[in-house]
């Protein structure tokens, strides 16, 4: 049975992949992502789109009051959306910073806060957060994106503590390098680079967390709460 799913990041090359994925499954989805290229993403299902400035606490309400109010409940919250905030950490501006931890961590936490109380009373949530191998592996340049990404562990340890008992499971998806979406922000020569510590030899499909994705919403999946799963090839463990 289809479920409805709020979706953010729904633009973006990973994102896309997620949400034309998780609509041919048959569920409707609720997506945010850049408005000039929601075009870009073919709605099944009585999707919609919403636009919303995630640095903004008042839109991302605003978002779930209509998500709700559209689709009648949220059963699932992905969090895809992110940012690079790329930099070395001595030259990072605050305000590169700040950009990077709104987007990335007090995004999620927002609408988590928002949709938690609907999915407490309806005693049924799933919440899934893509996280990064780079918080856990030190790479330079990424001091404010491995920052807001670790945060992330902590969030959801805290939030699947408190909400388990509920039938609400909350965990991270930790990425390593996949043939979509950032990946190919980076120049090609430092791609191969990446690509030669890799201890599977290859960037990642995006099938391997589409199918680990369709598993972690489902209802069989209620045991499963507060972690971060590494998806990443071999590269950190």
């Amino acid at each position: 049975m289809g479920k409805n799913i709020l979706l953010t990041g729904a633009t973006g090359g990973l994102g896309k992949i997620l949400a034309e994925f998780l609509m041919q499954e048959g569920h409707r989805l609720a997506l945010t992502g850049k408005s000039e290229t929601a075009g870009d993403v073919t709605l099944l299902n009585d999707s919609f789109f919403i636009s919303c400035d995630l640095r903004n606490e008042h839109e991302i309400v605003e978002l779930v009051r209509e998500a709700e109010k559209r689709m009648g409940t949220v059963d699932v919250l992905i969090n895809a959306a992110g940012v690079p905030g790329s930099g070395m950490s001595w030259k990072l501006t605050l305000e590169e910073w700040n950009e990077c931890m709104a987007v990335n961590l007090t995004a999620p936490f927002l609408f988590m806060r928002e949709l938690l109380p609907g999915m407490r009373a309806r005693q049924f949530g799933r919440i899934i957060n893509m996280s990064s191998v780079v918080a856990f592996k030190g790479v330079p340049g990424t001091a404010a994106y491995a920052a807001s990404k670790a945060a992330l562990d902590g969030l959801i340890r805290a939030v699947s503590a408190e909400n388990i008992q509920k039938g609400i499971t909350v965990n991270n998806l930790a990425l390593g390098y996949f043939d979509a979406g950032m990946l190919y922000r980076i120049p090609e020569n430092i791609r191969e680079e990446i690509r030669s510590t890799i201890p599977a030899g290859k960037f990642g499909n995006p099938q391997n967390i589409t199918s680990l994705l369709r598993w972690l919403i489902s209802d069989e999946a209620d045991y499963i709460t507060g972690q971060t799963l590494q998806i990443n090839g071999g590269l950190y463990s």
